[in-house]
């Protein structure tokens, strides 16, 4: 029994350790060699134009870039300026905090498809910051101070300069479909900047969306892809474009109910995968693929990397010089997750993949229906109902009731103790027994 018991002990905890296992590059795909300007090199240097960064600023001059501050209208000014240096026609989507006093604004460039070609692929990333509040779960304080020494190098400037470098692969190329390259703003934290795009998207639009891809985060402890909450088609589809493409890339588990903001802050299964721009995308059922880095492997769900790479993103440290100094691996992510995405725009069948992906969705959606919940309440009450009436039926028969014997006077000698005429006396020995239930 012992030795059984071992057996399991081993054979699951080598499970575990596979599962947990950091992923390896599953093809030959050398990032620093020539690949137009999809190189780590040309990923690098996306980044440190988007920061601006210097002999005399090292870190950059972009500034914590929050969301709805000042830094942020900034950097989205310095992305329209790299955007129309590619040749693209820039569109700014502004939008209001509920507050209505601040503002922020989406960055877009469309690409036209090939002639005869329907359908888009938006490509998107957020590119305003955001550190971690003060006694929050991670353990870490957030003071003015420290908001301004965070210049969101990792997260989010390593996915805006992958979505760059991709503007800059795709700005002489024309694909069967439409690009659209989207800078959301206020996604750090929220949804916002996501949620205005797609709530001004016309129907025929979002049913003509074949994919939205969202890059963040590059840099971490490996990379990761993230489909949807639950079992998508399209999401095989992807790590084989991955293997083929040599890119190293794992599955992060599906099968989960989204979760909302507020839940969601201290768990990194929803924080990098499920959410950020590409959530508001699956609510409209399009398919999305989530192509981010962190480290996913802690049993607790805490939002740490490695002992040997300690965490920066949402932190004081997230700065350019930290980056290259605890995160090495961040410039040849990028270039990861821009050959990625152009090596699956590029296969024959991506459209019809997407496709039949979409028309396969089965999600969780159907339960979030208020009546739904009444209709499972009345169901559980019903079954309750017929449980117990069940139960009591099987006892009756198993112990079937026996009326209690009616108490009787010993009969005496003599008629002025009983009256054998009057059947209603208890007391007589000629009376039948009353009915105990009456």
């Amino acid at each position: 029994m012992k030795k059984t018991l071992r057996v399991l002990i081993a054979a699951a905890l080598a499970v575990f350790a596979s599962a947990c296992a950091k992923p390896a590059a599953s093809g030959g795909y050398n990032f620093d060699a020539p690949q137009e300007c999809l190189t780590a090199a040309a990923a690098d240097e996306r980044l440190r134009e988007f920061l601006n960064v210097s002999a005399e600023f090292p870190d950059g001059d972009a500034g914590a870039r929050l969301s709805y501050t000042e830094s942020e209208k900034l950097a989205a000014e310095r992305i329209e300026s790299k955007l129309v240096s590619f040749g693209y026609e820039v569109t700014a989507q502004p939008f209001e905090f509920v507050d209505g006093v601040k503002t922020s604004r989406n960055i877009i460039a469309k690409k036209a498809a090939a002639e005869g070609g329907s359908g888009s692929v938006v490509i998107a990333a957020n590119y305003d910051n955001y550190i971690l509040p003060r006694y929050s779960a991670y353990g870490l304080a957030a003071d003015p101070a420290d908001m301004k020494k965070s210049a969101g190098a990792m997260d989010n400037g390593t996915g805006v300069a992958a979505l760059l470098t991709l503007c800059d692969y795709y700005k002489d190329k024309n694909l069967p479909f439409g690009l659209v390259f989207l800078f959301a703003g206020a996604g750090a934290d929220t949804t916002d900047g996501a949620d205005k795009f797609v709530s001004e998207m016309s129907a025929a639009e979002k049913k003509s969306t074949l994919l939205a891809v969202n890059l963040r985060r590059f840099g971490g402890d490996g990379m990761y892809l993230y489909t949807d909450e639950v079992k998508r088609r399209h999401h095989g589809y992807i790590l084989t474009a991955a293997a083929d493409s040599g890119v190293p890339v794992s599955s992060v588990p599906k099968n989960i109910p989204m979760l909302n903001t507020q839940t969601a802050k201290t768990l990194p299964y929803s924080t990098y995968a499920m959410r950020g721009v590409h959530a508001s995308f699956m609510a409209e059922n399009i398919p999305v693929a989530n192509i981010f880095s962190g480290n996913l492997n802690t049993a607790n769900l805490s939002d740490v990397e490695s002992k040997d790479s300690p965490n920066i993103a949402a932190t004081p440290s997230d700065t350019y010089t930290e980056l290259k100094n605890v995160r090495p691996d961040y410039a040849r992510q990028m270039s990861a997750a821009a050959v990625l995405t152009a090596a699956l725009l590029a296969r024959p069948d991506f459209a019809d993949a997407m496709t039949a992906s979409r028309a396969a969705f089965n999600g969780y959606g159907i339960v979030s229906k208020i009546w739904i919940l009444y209709l499972c309440v009345f169901a559980l009450y019903l079954a309750l109902v017929v449980l117990l009436a069940s139960v009591a039926k099987r006892l009756e028969k198993k112990y079937p009731p026996v009326p209690p014997a009616a108490k009787r006077r010993p009969p005496v000698f003599g008629s002025e103790y009983e009256d054998s005429s009057d059947p209603l006396d208890p007391f007589s020995d000629s009376a039948d027994p009353l009915d105990p239930f009456s």
